[in-house]
């Protein structure tokens, strides 16, 4: 049974940390090569080390600090819908915040329930703001107050304005899961056969993580402070190895948007890049 009336309430404070060897990883894990050695290598001649603000993600934690919050439901009915981060200041390679999880809303459609929490992520030297980490879940089967047709929005069809492609690799998701998310979906044939796939599945925020850097990486170069807010919907799963075709468009100069594909199946919808200065395409 799940508990709407704690929409609103919070975790207690805890804490994260992070070092150069965890952002190392995770920018490796989510394509970042020799080419970007800003993103690979923290000892390069004049080249500083920085952090992919998707990272913000994976140090904002999981549902696990506002689980007993939300009520009980069983586990093989969650599915990740989408994923926002709002950067307050440049994301360091290592540092150390406190972090506040909170329920935001609980929704009811029609054959589920949409969940939604922040993490709002502080400096642990000084309190400033870091990021909010805004995390989108899905309850399948779950809720009561099914959704009339007249909610839903309606899909407006994009001008894209460039395209761009990122490839992944066979052994992606393997190597994502080190950086926290051990689920057998990513890695265990077995239980992918299990769930309906005919073998191990991309992460979601890994998919999510490997487009964003591909857009940033076009239209940014290597300023990723640059960042200030970037946001998607998963769609549908990527097996590693395929690659995933990626429409962008401009909104105004400091506002992108994108899209991202494997052929015609759309993994990443409804995806969305604000920065801290103009950028053109």
């Amino acid at each position: 049974m799940l508990l709407y009336d704690n929409v609103g309430a919070g975790s207690e404070p805890w804490s994260a940390d992070w070092t150069t060897d965890d952002t190392l990883l995770y920018n490796l894990a989510v394509g970042s090569g020799p080419q970007d050695l800003h993103l690979v290598t923290e000892n390069s001649q004049g080249i500083e080390l920085q952090a992919l603000p998707t990272f913000a993600a994976v140090l904002g934690g999981s549902l696990r600090p506002v689980k007993h919050l939300v009520g009980e439901f069983p586990s093989h009915c969650i599915v990740f819908a989408g994923q926002r981060v709002e950067l307050h200041a440049t994301l360091p390679a290592e540092g150390r915040i406190d972090v506040t999880t909170s329920i935001v809303s609980m929704t009811d459609r029609s054959t589920g329930v949409v969940l939604e929490t922040a993490a709002m992520a502080r400096n642990h030297a000084d309190g400033t703001p870091l990021f909010t980490s805004h995390s989108s879940y899905f309850l399948r089967g779950l809720g009561s107050k099914p959704m009339s047709s007249g909610e839903r929005p309606a899909l407006v069809e994009q001008m894209w304005g460039a395209s761009v492609t990122a490839s992944t690799r066979d052994d992606q998701a393997l190597l994502y899961r080190l950086c926290g998310d051990r689920n057998p979906l990513h890695s265990d044939p077995t239980f992918a056969a299990r769930a309906g796939f005919g073998r191990p599945i991309l992460h979601g925020l890994c998919t999510w993580a490997t487009v964003a850097r591909t857009v940033i990486g076009r239209v940014l170069g290597s300023d990723v402070g640059a960042v200030a807010e970037i946001d998607g919907q998963f769609r549908n799963p990527v097996f590693p190895g395929e690659s995933i075709e990626i429409d962008v468009a401009q909104v105004d100069e400091c506002e992108l948007v994108y899209r991202a594909r494997v052929g015609e199946r759309v993994v990443v919808d409804g995806g969305r890049i604000r920065t801290t200065r103009g950028v053109t395409l």
